[in-house]
C-alpha cells in the first residue's frame, strides 16, 4: 500500500504527464476514452496538491472527451464530474459545483444500488457545498 503522505506528488504529476503524452500519441489519440481517464487522474493529483485551477482544467478536458465519446449519462462520466465539482467548490464556484455534484448523484443513482455508500457520500458532498455557499447563507442580522 502506498503512503501518499510521503509521496512527492510533483514527481507523480510529471510521470502522469509523460505517460499521457507518450500513450496519447502512440496509441489513443487526443480524443479517446483512455486519454480522458489520464486527464482525470491528473486532476485527482492536482486536487490532492491544492492546485484547483489545474484540476479544473484537467477535469474539463476529461469531460469534453468523454462527452463526445460516451454521452453525458455514461457511468464513466461520474468521476470527472466529481473532480470538477471538487475543484469548483474549492475555488468558490458553488453554483457550478452543486450542479456537477448533482450530476454525479444522478449518474451514480442509475448505476449503483440504493444502499451503495458512495451515493450517501455524494449526498454528503452536496450538503457540504450548500453549507459553504455564501449566497445560500442567511447573513441578515435580525
Amino acid at each position: 500500500m502506498v503512503d501518499y503522505a510521503n509521496v512527492d506528488m510533483s514527481h507523480v504529476v510529471q510521470c502522469v504527464q509523460c505517460t499521457l503524452k507518450n500513450r496519447r500519441l502512440a496509441e489513443f489519440g487526443d480524443n479517446q476514452v483512455d486519454t480522458a481517464m489520464f486527464y482525470n487522474s491528473r486532476s485527482e493529483i492536482y486536487l490532492r496538491q491544492g492546485k484547483y485551477e489545474l484540476a479544473l482544467k484537467s477535469s474539463t478536458t476529461s469531460l469534453k472527451i468523454l462527452q463526445a465519446k460516451l454521452g453525458d449519462n455514461h457511468e464513466k462520466m461520474a468521476t470527472p464530474y466529481y473532480n470538477l465539482a471538487r475543484a469548483q467548490h474549492h475555488l468558490g464556484y458553488y453554483e457550478q459545483a452543486l450542479e456537477n455534484m448533482n450530476r454525479v448523484l444522478a449518474i451514480d443513482s442509475r448505476h449503483m444500488s440504493a444502499d451503495d455508500p458512495r451515493l450517501q457520500a455524494t449526498k454528503d458532498n452536496i450538503e457540504k457545498i450548500k453549507s459553504d455557499w455564501p449566497a445560500k447563507t442567511n447573513l441578515s442580522k435580525e
